[in-house]
């Protein structure tokens, strides 16, 4: 793969996007986040989210918590190789992501806790994964 910028958004999984002569790569699931971010804004503008927002913080941050587990168990499994993903499962989970972001981003607490609750939960994904492809990688 070449080393230009373009390929700073392909990652190893990609789709490619040609428009004239250009051809852009970009990664399946981090498309899917950015679709599901948007989808998530266009929903709370035309159909007002907000009433999922007065809902317990507790349920709020669940629910973005939840909403990114599927992304991290697609990408564990498929970094430790206990099986192959598809581009059409990173989409869909990285819009999940998305989803679950955004709502963290609307929970109405405090930055630095939005923050902590996002590095934990990134923190403890790359551990496992890592570990995981440790342990695979020292197997063989």
């Amino acid at each position: 793969m070449r080393n230009d910028w373009r390929s700073l958004f392909a990652h190893r999984h990609w789709f490619t996007l040609k428009v004239g002569n250009y051809s852009f790569r970009f990664c399946s699931r981090c498309s899917g986040l950015i679709i599901g971010v948007v989808l998530f804004s266009i929903l709370n503008i035309t159909i007002n989210l907000l009433n999922i927002l007065n809902m317990p913080i507790f349920f709020q941050i669940g629910a973005s918590v939840i909403l990114a587990i599927p992304a991290i168990i697609d990408w564990v499994t498929q970094s430790w190789r206990m099986r192959k993903s598809t581009n059409s499962l990173r989409y869909i989970t990285g819009i999940l992501e998305g989803i679950g972001i955004s709502l963290l981003i609307f929970t109405p607490i405090v930055f630095l806790y939005k923050m902590y609750l996002f590095l934990i939960v990134f923190g403890l994904t790359i551990i496992i994964g890592l570990l995981g492809i440790r342990k695979h990688s020292s197997s063989y």
